[in-house]
């Protein structure tokens, strides 16, 4: 199993959960083979948020997990992508008690840059820039973050990821978009 601990490695060690950023670019992103890879980023997500990063799914598979961080089921925040076989695309969903389901399509094999944002009970997702959906959840206080599998292990993702960001605030459109139109 390939794993990376953000904690001790060289280019993520003493960042704070102010900004968490693993500065990769697409050429030199982390690749996942869909089986037992994964990165545990050592930092809890903060009660106001942003999590960004770049995706590039290479299967068609469905349900598997961008992160997870969860210390039981009823205490998490989770992503995964489901597969849209009539446009050979993927959707990004996002889950605290219950799932928040993405509406825009990414098609298999092309990057994607997502964003979640959680303030004052709303959690979003943006997709390439663009406002995606948004639903009501609750503040959920979890355990260090699990980038590429489940919590437990399984739904491993396939393909690669990059820039990932973890703000200690939620970003406003204007700065997602920004946060997406200089990483393209």
């Amino acid at each position: 199993m390939s794993r990376v601990d953000a904690k001790t490695n060289p280019l993520t060690k003493g960042l704070t959960q102010n900004l968490f950023k693993i500065p990769f670019t697409r050429d030199k992103s982390i690749k996942f083979d869909g089986t037992d890879d994964q990165v545990l980023l050592g930092v809890s997500i903060p009660s106001t948020f942003t999590i960004s990063f770049w995706f590039k799914q290479t299967d068609t598979a469905n349900g598997e997990y961008l992160f997870d961080s969860r210390n039981a089921d009823v205490n998490a925040w989770a992503a995964w992508t489901t597969y849209q076989s009539a446009t050979n695309s993927h959707t990004v969903s996002a889950w605290n008690s219950s799932t928040l389901s993405g509406t825009i399509h990414i098609p298999v094999n092309t990057w994607a840059h997502v964003a979640l944002t959680f303030s004052s009970s709303t959690l979003s997702i943006y997709v390439n820039g663009e406002f995606d959906v948004s639903g009501s959840f609750s503040e959920r206080d979890t355990p260090d973050i699990k980038v590429g599998t489940r919590y437990t292990g399984g739904n491993a993702w396939q393909g690669s990821m990059d820039e990932w960001a973890i703000f200690s605030t939620a970003l406003t459109a204007r700065e997602i978009d920004e946060l997406y139109n200089n990483g393209q």
